[in-house]
């Protein structure tokens, strides 16, 4: 019988530290080699922005639950066995014997089962740390690249974005890794043939044969019907920066392999890597795109305006300044801060009044040209998805 210490229960608790032999049936996942280089900081964040899933801790929380339960229902029939056998021993009934060869193997079904299912949980629980850890990472460094042009002058530009790259595909690299390594704790127990008729039943000298055609039939039949092969998630990927292969062994192997990342052209209309430049920069007063170097841009460094709306609001007709820098420059004297006006009456304490109603124009002015803006850069830079829009260094009064 087992106890909480016994092996078993080490096994499926995750304790145990002896060697176990490694389950050689188990399905291969078609593992595609990608080329982090192909991706800048906006395409690995929106690999990575949908990661933590509450579903997906569920999940794993159902696996350990399973486990559990299995593992109580293998020491429950196990002690029931016992009682059983004291009174119809099997080693003088033959129909004793082929009774507890099938019960044995029910027995051995659970115990292997639950060890499944707690390896699966653990490895999960790992892989989903893992995402985890590599979205907050990649999500700051989406954040330093939404304000590179605005924290940094024009000539550290390139260097600045080069460098968040290379941070961001280190955090990729490390994930990668390690979900592989977790990815060996996910264990498919065999399926459990119920036995039709008591001359199915196996012996227990048979039990060893008998489990091994059981696992045989189980992947033999998963094969006819194709349910072994590798299945990638329906989502598809981002795409990799134009001209840039994203597969570092591309060949046969990625044949059939559903939404496998795929080399897009460097041609025009392809969406190259930029770096948003909000309204209000001076190299471009109503908001651009800064255009990186790579294939089919060359060098790059150069500016993309953003095209001027069809109606601008009215102001200074003196002015040569746009509507927008106009307004960035106005409201830039106290960046984010609202003006207050002290009035201090004779006997009572000061009081604060509210700004004034052409300063509180200009920012809600400068809230629709920023929101107009974001809009914009997100059809030009991210036009694969719909939702995933550029972090201003202020959208929100105060901040």
């Amino acid at each position: 019988m087992t106890t909480p210490d016994s092996v078993l229960h080490q096994r499926v608790k995750g304790t145990f530290v002896g060697p176990v032999a490694p389950r050689l049936d188990q399905p291969q996942p078609a593992v595609v080699a990608i080329n982090w280089n192909a991706y800048d900081v906006p395409r690995l964040w929106d690999m990575v922005r949908r990661d933590d899933d509450e579903a997906a801790w569920t999940q794993a929380r159902g696996f350990e639950n399973l486990a559990q339960l299995l593992l109580a229902h293998h020491d429950s029939l196990k002690r029931l066995r016992e009682s059983l056998s004291n009174a119809w021993s099997p080693d003088t009934s033959p129909a004793a014997a082929r009774f507890f060869g099938f019960l044995d193997a029910l027995i051995d079904s659970l115990a292997e089962d639950a060890v499944a299912h707690g390896s699966t949980s653990r490895g999960v629980y790992s892989i989903l740390t893992t995402l985890k850890t590599a979205k907050e990472r990649v999500g700051q460094l989406k954040q330093e690249w939404d304000r590179v042009t605005t924290d940094w002058l024009p000539e550290w530009w390139d260097h600045a974005a080069e460098n968040l790259n290379r941070r961001a595909r280190e955090v990729m690299q490390r994930m990668d890794a390690a979900v592989g390594d977790y990815r060996q704790q996910l264990i498919v127990p065999s399926q459990y043939a119920y036995p039709t008729s008591i001359g199915s039943m196996a012996l227990p000298e048979e039990r060893s044969g008998y489990r091994a055609a059981v696992v045989r039939k189980t992947r033999d039949a998963a094969a006819a019907t194709g349910e072994a092969e590798a299945e990638v998630a329906a989502t598809a990927p981002p795409p990799a920066v134009p001209g840039i292969d994203p597969v570092m062994r591309r060949g046969p192997q990625l044949q059939g392999v559903a939404n496998a990342p795929q080399l897009v052209a460097a041609v025009p209309g392809a969406p190259v890597s930029v770096l948003p430049v909000p309204p209000g920069n001076a190299y471009a007063p109503g908001g651009g795109a800064y255009v990186l170097p790579g294939p089919g841009i060359g060098h790059g460094r150069w500016v993309y305006p953003m095209p001027p709306p069809q109606s601008t609001p009215t102001h200074h007709a003196n002015s040569t300044m746009s509507p927008l820098s106009t307004m960035r420059q106005h409201a830039n004297t106290d960046r984010g801060k609202r003006t207050m006006v002290w009035q201090v009456a004779s006997g009572v304490p000061p009081v604060i009044g509210e700004a004034s109603a052409q300063e509180a124009l200009a920012e809600e002015q400068l809230r629709l040209a920023e929101a107009e803006f974001a809009d914009w850069f997100a059809d030009l830079a991210t036009p694969w998805t719909d939702d995933l829009k550029v972090d201003l260094p202020r959208t929100e009064t105060g901040s």
